[in-house]
Order: C-alpha cells, then structure tokens, then sequence
C-alpha cells in the first residue's frame, strides 16, 4: 500500500506547486478588475466626480496602463473627469479639465484608430464638448454635444444613460447660450430618457430646470410651478434636503418675481 500512495502523494503535491502560482495570479488580477456594476451605479445616480475616482483608481493599478485594451476606459475617464455638472466654482473646473485632458493623452497614447467604433467617437465628441465649454467657445460646444448624441448607440446601459446625461448637458448649455426654446426640447428629451430608466435623482434635476427655463421664458407660465413641484416630492422620495432648499428658493425667487410685476 505504501508504494502506491508514495508515488500518489508525490503527484498531488506537484500538482498543487504547478497550480499555485497560477491561482495568485489569477487572485492579483481579480484585485485590477473593474468593478463595472459600481461604476454603472454611480453613472445611474449621476456622479460623474465619483465614476472618475472609481476608473482612476482601476487604470493605475494596471501593470501596462498604455495598453490598447485600456484606451475606452481612458476615454471614459476623461469624460468623467471633464463634467460640467455639480461644478461648484472656476477653479474645481479648471482642475477637473486638467484632470481630463491628462485621460484624454493616456487614451490617444493607446488608442488604435483601427479599433475606432460609434461609442467611442461620441464619447471623443463629448470629450471635446466639455473642452470647447470650458475655453469659451459655447456654439461650438453645442455643436459637438449634438454631434455626440447623433451617433451615440443605444446598446448598453452606460449608453443609455450617457445619452440621458448628454441631453440634459445640451440643454443646460443651450440655457447659457440663450437659446431657451432648445434648452426646453432637451430638458424634455432627458426627461422622457430618465422616466424609461427609472432615474429619480436625475429626473428632479431635469424637472427644476426645466420649471427654470419656463419662467425665464415667462414668468406665468404656471407650469414652471408645476415642475418645481414634481422636483420636489421626488427630492423628499429620495431624501435630498440640500437639493430641496435650492428648488425651493428658486419657487420663492419666482413667486418674489411675480408678486414686483403685478405690483
């Protein structure tokens, strides 16, 4: 008996040796691996500053962050990085567009233009919406997000729900070009996207700005008033105090508003 489990042993134990260094390698790429559930998460709940985080974190733990299979996730973090909503001042902007600028060479130092598809040319269009935005040149900045939107696929839940941001973008960039009725045609098209996806949080930012863009059309136009409303019982669904109070003063700012033009 014992010459036959000597040798069995012996095996077994060449085997584990053999399969050892392949099971830790296997571990440590498990611990590089995007967390793509986490990160479609924080672009449902529009977080584009911690989707940002999430995907830098992910390419600087690679062992070749230059390689061609990375240049999307280069693109996207460039993206994420270069979002114009929730800035606060100029100067997080700016260090938000250096950030992006910074994604956007590692993705051009590892792109194939060979590997060049639908999703990636809108995500390169918006890119440079973001850019074009922050140097000034708004007309052109519409341009390019309406350019991104034209060829963005609508496979895929991260398209999905970067089509529904890049609406609400346009719209917002629209408003500060002056363009009110355009700014409304696309607040109403991230409304329609949003209600299909099921996105309370974005649907209260999209109802606010669009009761915004109302009353600055018209100060009556009641159904500003209306929208303000929905803005605000999604907030408390979700329980956003802080976003409540800013909906909040702006329905007192237009009810201030109209109380000095009947007077």
């Amino acid at each position: 008996m014992t010459k036959v489990l000597t040798p069995l042993i012996f095996i077994l134990l060449m085997l584990t040796a053999l399969r050892s260094p392949g099971q830790s390698k296997n571990s440590s790429n498990n611990a590089t691996l995007l967390d793509t559930v986490k990160l479609e998460k924080l672009i449902y709940n529009s977080n584009p500053n911690a989707a940002s985080i999430l995907l830098n974190q992910y390419l600087r733990l690679q062992k070749e962050p230059k390689s061609g299979d990375l240049a999307a996730r280069w693109l996207e973090l460039a993206i994420f990085s270069a979002w114009t909503e929730n800035i606060v001042d100029l100067a997080n902007w700016t260090k938000n567009i250096q950030n992006g600028r910074a994604a956007f060479t590692n993705y051009l130092a590892s792109h194939s233009p060979r590997k060049t598809n639908s999703t990636i040319r809108s995500n390169e269009l918006l890119y440079q919406a973001f850019v074009l935005s922050y140097d000034g040149f708004k007309n052109q900045a519409a341009d390019s997000l309406v350019a991104s939107i034209a060829i963005r696929p609508v496979d895929g839940m991260i398209n999905q729900l970067i089509l529904a941001d890049s609406y609400h973008e346009l719209a917002r960039l629209y408003k500060t070009n002056g363009d009110l009725a355009e700014s409304v045609k696309n607040f109403q098209r991230a409304i329609s996207l949003n209600q299909k996806l099921n996105r309370s949080k974005c649907l209260a930012n999209d109802f606010s700005n669009l009761g915004s863009v109302l009353a600055e059309i018209n100060t009556f136009d009641y159904h500003a008033d209306s929208l303000y409303k929905r803005s605000l019982d999604l907030y408390t669904q979700i329980d956003s105090s802080n976003a409540k109070s800013q909906v909040l003063n702006e329905l007192g700012v237009l009810f201030i508003k109209r109380g000095q033009l009947k007077g």
